[in-house]
């Protein structure tokens, strides 16, 4: 499905030109990348590498909750 995506993003002029501006603004970086990744890093994806990822990374420590608003605090706690 999201190399499909991938692929239907190259039939598309403007997505092509807003990849190749954030290319020429950000080389080398993390934002001139494309979101979606590229057909190699999204082929080499398995069931275990994701899996692996989401147990080290999604863990409670890791969680940042927020809320804005007229919100009463102990309400939201």
């Amino acid at each position: 499905m999201i190399l499909e995506e991938l692929a239907l993003a190259h039939d598309t002029p403007d997505d092509e030109v807003l990849t190749a501006l954030a290319e020429a603004c950000f080389p080398g970086h993390p934002l001139g990348r494309e979101v979606l990744g590229d057909e190699d890093t999204v082929a080499a994806m398995t069931v275990p590498l994701v899996r692996s990822f989401f147990v080290t990374n999604y863990r409670p420590a890791n969680v940042v909750v927020a809320a804005a608003g007229t919100l009463h605090h102990d309400q939201v706690v």
